[in-house]
């Protein structure tokens, strides 16, 4: 089967030493959940948009406003704390980790950063020409939701358009709900169109990716032969133990060649000498060449990835459930081409697990954000049910159940 392919075909601690100076990509599997930074010493009737800008809070899940204090509930616990060692703003305002444990994040809400984009700008396109924002009814109902920090109007030679900025995300989210349903209910929103943008807001990114990594090339090309596909592909399975940051591993069977993509340049160069170092051991030529193409990746998927989104997602179903290894794979093939699909069952446990890794992880995201979706399981429901879905490896999410 393909995943015994799969396996490492050389020691383990060749890797492992290699790996040794880039443990700051490794989290532990089951941190708790403190990802709440409150906020305290806040003066009387105070501007919660003023305080988000101010401890420059980006992206947020939920803010709280109490009488007293701010709670702001970040994605992960590394945005709370650069949030509050990054501060640099009036002294007054007191910034710690709120005592309470945040709920575990979901599975679902990981894939939908990096699938549709989350952000807590949106954009609603269509809009009539002659849109007026200080007449119409529907944009003051919208303005009376205490989520909307603040909104520009655009106008063209034959439509109108607007921008939307929310203090959080879970606003942003429920703004969409709502202007969705307007567009089927009210005529001047007939015809609109409504999505997230990034904007310009200012991203928390994790320790090991910077903003200029942007800038540079993070792409190998690797032509693949059949003496090189098993240690060609042992060697990024040994890279995705410990690193996040392979984000697509596409196969070009015309050309006989596979494209690596890495979130930053540095994990693209480390890789680079991982192969070289099996090279060497194995006494066999894995040439690649590094692609000087600065491809660009979004700032959701990096965000995705630093809060446990990988290429590979996993389902815990029941035994009983269990169906050949080929019908997963035509199930999922629908989100995206596959690397591969295994099934293990252990002797004496209710349940069995299907691994499914994609090449690209955007195709990972996708299937994990639709799974949560009861509407788009439908055609799937019958050997699903029962089961949960998330990325593997990150124990510390709330997986999707499929009832």
């Amino acid at each position: 089967m393909l995943q015994l392919e799969l396996r490492c075909l050389l020691p383990r601690f060749t890797i492992s030493r290699a790996i040794a100076s880039h443990r700051s990509y490794f989290v532990n599997a089951r941190p708790t959940p403190r990802r709440t930074v409150r906020v305290d010493n806040v003066h009387d009737d105070y501007d919660v948009t003023t305080i988000i800008q101010t401890i420059h809070a980006s992206p947020v899940e939920k803010v709280v406003a109490e009488r007293d204090h701010l709670l702001v509930q970040f994605f992960g616990n590394y945005m709370a704390e650069q949030c509050i060692q990054n501060y640099n703003g009036p002294p007054h305002l007191s910034l710690k980790l709120d005592e309470a444990p945040s709920l575990p994040l979901h599975a679902a809400t990981v894939a939908a950063i990096g699938y549709l984009n989350l952000s807590r700008s949106l954009k609603i396109e269509n809009l009539p020409l002659n849109f007026n924002i200080i007449e119409n009814d529907c944009w003051k109902r919208i303005f009376e939701d205490k989520s909307v920090e603040n909104s520009r109007i655009h106008h063209s030679s034959t439509r109108s358009s607007a921008e939307l900025y929310m203090i959080d995300i879970q606003g942003a989210v429920n703004m969409v709900k709502l202007i969705k349903g307007l567009a089927t209910t009210e005529t001047s929103f007939k015809g609109t169109r409504v999505s997230y943008t990034g904007g310009a807001i200012k991203y928390i990114f994790p320790a090991w990716y910077k903003e200029e990594c942007k800038v540079h090339p993070r792409t190998i090309l690797v032509p693949v032969t059949p003496e090189t596909y098993r240690p060609l592909r042992s060697s990024i399975m040994e890279f995705e133990r410990t690193h996040p940051t392979l984000l697509n591993a596409n196969v070009n069977r015309q050309q006989n060649t596979m494209l690596l993509r890495f979130a930053t340049h540095d994990s693209a160069q480390f890789f680079g000498r991982v192969l070289q170092s099996r090279s060497d051991e194995l006494g066999l030529k894995l040439p690649f060449t590094y692609n000087n193409h600065s491809d660009l990746v979004s700032d959701n998927v990096i965000t995705a990835v630093a809060l446990g989104a990988r290429r590979t997602i996993i389902l815990t179903i029941p035994v009983e459930r269990l169906v050949e290894q080929s019908r997963y794979h035509l199930l999922f093939r629908q989100f995206g081409s596959i690397s591969y699909v295994s099934k293990r069952v252990s002797e004496g446990l209710p349940g069995a697990s299907i691994r499914v890794q994609f090449e690209d992880i955007r195709s990972a995201l996708k299937a994990v954000y639709l799974l949560s979706l009861r509407e788009s399981r439908n055609d799937m429901q019958g050997f699903l049910q029962g089961s949960t879905v998330s990325f593997l490896g990150a124990l510390h999410l709330q997986p999707i159940e499929i009832d």
